[in-house]
């Protein structure tokens, strides 16, 4: 009979890189997860966070999942080499230890992510409000802003409540490209820096805005005092901690290696 269970190395990888693939999503409210919240809020009106990232997981593991299975078949049983072989047996023997060099691997990468992030920042740019490009800099000095907080919607979160509102120029506008959830905005238009993210608003707040035929269709969520140097920063964060882990967990597994040849 032919094996076609996963290999425990291959499962534990698989379900590690997922999980952080899925968080990043979750984090930053892009990909599948956007896609699945969004689903939901256009059939149910809400979404369940923690619902959305299990179905955004589920999505992620079980196509090279299957892949792999049907892979296995067809190919039939193989016999791994000697090296391979003790590799697979340790990973059996240490699976923490291998979860921990797969979650310094998966620190590495979101830190190579953020940086990429930093760097898509470009450079400081100058932006008013009247004359804002189709496609605005990410990061700007915006000046001519004026906060409508009485448009604004208040919803709960994590750290608890937010207040999102738009923000217009000297003229004002049926739909609005701009908004923002920092309370403190100065409402003189002052020049405030910080970065514009497309479609940043979060799902169910981008849609009680629609409701009201507040929002354009391409719409920024300005986050003030944000810049690259933040990114950069925590960027480094995660690579400097996944590195050293990454070395502990290579010292380790090599050691190892070596005393059982």
């Amino acid at each position: 009979m032919r094996k076609t269970t996963l290999p425990p190395a291959v499962g534990l990888g698989l379900s590690l890189l997922a999980a952080a693939a899925t968080g990043w999503w979750a984090w930053t409210y892009t990909g599948p997860y956007q896609w699945l919240a969004e689903a939901q809020l256009r059939a149910f009106g809400s979404y369940g966070v923690q619902l959305t990232f299990l179905l955004t997981l589920l999505v992620v593991l079980l196509p090279p999942t299957l892949a792999l299975r049907a892979f296995q078949v067809w190919r039939g049983p193989v016999t791994p080499s000697p090296r391979a072989q003790k590799i697979a047996a340790w990973i059996e023997e240490h699976p923490r230890k291998f979860a921990f060099a797969l979650v310094s691997v998966g620190l590495i990468g979101l830190g190579l992510g953020v940086e990429v992030r930093a760097l898509r920042m470009g450079s400081l740019q100058d932006v008013h409000m009247d004359s804002l490009p189709e496609a605005p800099p990410m990061w700007v000095r915006l000046s001519g802003a004026r906060p409508l907080p009485e448009l604004g919607l208040t919803v709960r979160e994590n750290h608890g409540e937010t207040t999102y509102f738009p923000l217009e120029g000297s003229s004002h506008a049926q739909k609005f490209r701009v908004f923002t959830a920092w309370e403190r905005f100065p409402s003189d238009g002052a020049p405030l820096e910080g970065t514009l993210e497309e479609g940043g608003l979060p799902g169910f707040v981008r849609v009680g805005f629609e409701e009201g035929e507040m929002v354009a269709d391409r719409h920024w969520l300005f986050r003030p005092h944000d810049s690259p140097k933040k990114w950069v920063e925590f960027g480094f964060i995660f690579l400097v901690t996944g590195g050293i882990g990454g070395a502990i967990m290579a010292f380790v597994i090599a050691q190892t290696l070596r005393e059982r040849v």
